[in-house]
């Protein structure tokens, strides 16, 4: 992804991460006439396969040799259509795949809580025999896929426009910065596909309000083909990945998204670095394959299902403030979070861990929101009739509400999740210590710096 961190991941995560770059060719199946690629495009008739996402259009690249610029060029007819099935809130069906979670009228919800204590959603993922988008095609039991892992990614629709990704469907073609945050998964879980599938408990790390719940949407991918000793010490299958439709086209090059050599055969419990990033970022504006990887959250993307995702317990106050500029960009010392405003209406906050301020003499005024947050920084439903005391710091004062007549200290009542505007003069007169606003709550006790960039 976008400026992914570093970080270890047990080696059998590893197998299906190494996703199918648009157009790769990589090697044949075990099996070459496994019903899960039954018409699927192939580079010469038997040969090697094309890793499509369902829907989308091969892909290559110009001749700069990079996808994801001006000369990319399409390559019809070979389009993806569906080889794995993910629904949500079930973890098994009979018969005929079921459709989408908000077609069948009943949504799955899930709780955001970090170790595994909140509300995790079933899954089930199934293998198909390939049918063209909009259908599903009929389940199949796959030989190439047995006992091999299938990794569940969740993606977020953080602004609550309808969609997961860089998109003009919601009409607002300038919130693309902040639409590049969807890119981030919010959860992951692997599970071994067994006659024909595949299913587990997913965690999500995202949540809302009641008021606000967070749409998820939930993807599928996994790495067929034979291990060979000569490929990574023949720990990840030779390949090709298939997979649902994803928000991105990713990166799958080994030696690009493996951190160093991997020592044999997959071992769950020895941990390897990766890095896992997108090709490019899509422009749906700029690019030739427009909205191809949007995904909806209607259930109208037949290839994925979708959850609502509610925040967790209150265990703190913290501050927000709504995206800065006109064309804004994900915060760089924060999160971005769903939430409501002081109307109720759904909202989308930046959740600060600073406060940016601009250097000069002048008094800068600032309006921000205290927020109650769960254990994630999500922004979550309080008990009734919490109170948060503020103490401004250094030359920070707080402006309104002031009904003490002490610009350094204030106590608010918070009843909901729309929290408390407050309003802040974060250069006035000089005072003692660092430049900071401290929330003190019932729990905890919480410090917002105030720094210049």
């Amino acid at each position: 992804m976008r400026g992914a961190r570093r970080r270890g991941w047990p080696l059998l995560l590893l197998l299906p991460v190494l996703l199918a770059a648009q157009g790769q060719c990589v090697a044949r199946l075990h099996a070459p006439d496994d019903p899960l690629v039954d018409g699927d495009w192939a580079l010469i008739p038997g040969g090697n396969l094309f890793e499509l996402q369902p829907g989308v259009t091969r892909l290559v690249a110009g001749p700069d040799a990079r996808l994801g610029t001006d000369d990319d060029a399409l390559a019809p007819p070979a389009i993806g259509d569906v080889d794995l099935v993910l629904r949500t809130g079930m973890t098994d069906f009979a018969g005929p795949f079921p459709d989408p979670a908000p077609l069948r009228g009943s949504m799955p919800e899930a709780v955001a809580e970090p170790f595994g204590d909140g509300v995790p959603i079933a899954f089930v993922v199934a293998a198909s025999d390939g049918a063209p988008i909009p259908a599903t095609g009929t389940p199949v039991v796959s030989p190439s896929l047995e006992g091999m892992p299938v990794l569940v990614v969740a993606f977020a629709d953080l602004d609550g426009d309808g969609f997961v990704g860089v998109t003009n469907l919601d009409g607002d073609p300038l919130d693309d910065g902040l639409e590049e945050a969807e890119l981030e998964p919010v959860g992951r879980r692997f599970a071994l596909m067994s006659g024909g599938r595949a299913s587990g408990f997913l965690h999500i790390a995202v949540g809302g309000p009641a008021a606000a719940p967070v749409s998820v949407v939930l993807t599928a991918a996994a790495f067929l083909g034979p291990f060979d000793a000569a490929f990574f010490g023949g720990a990840v299958p030779t390949g090709p990945a298939v997979m649902t439709r994803f928000p991105f086209p990713p990166e799958t090059d080994p030696d690009r998204v493996v951190d160093g050599g991997l020592p044999g055969p997959g071992d769950p419990d020895t941990l390897i670095g990766i890095e896992i990033r997108d090709q490019f970022t899509p422009d749906p504006e700029k690019h030739i394959l427009g909205e191809a990887f949007t995904l909806p959250t209607d259930g109208s993307e037949v290839s994925v299902d979708v959850v609502l995702a509610g925040s967790g317990w209150p265990v703190r106050f913290g501050l927000g403030r709504l995206p800065q500029g006109p064309e804004p960009e994900p915060p760089a010392n924060g999160l971005l979070r769903p939430g409501l405003d002081a109307a109720g209406q759904p909202v989308l906050y930046e959740i600060l861990y600073s406060v940016p301020v601009e250097p000069g003499s002048e008094p800068e005024i600032r309006v921000l929101t205290v927020l109650p947050l769960d254990r994630l920084g999500n922004v979550a439903d309080p008990v009734l009739n919490s109170t948060v005391t503020l103490h401004a710091e250094g030359r920070v004062r707080i402006l309104s509400p002031d009904l003490d007549a002490d610009a350094s200290q204030e106590t608010l009542v918070i009843n909901d999740a729309r929290g408390r505007d407050i309003q802040l003069d974060l250069l006035g007169p000089g005072g003692t210590g660092a430049d900071a606003l401290l929330l003190e709550g019932a729990a905890s006790l919480g410090s917002i710096p105030f720094e210049l960039p």
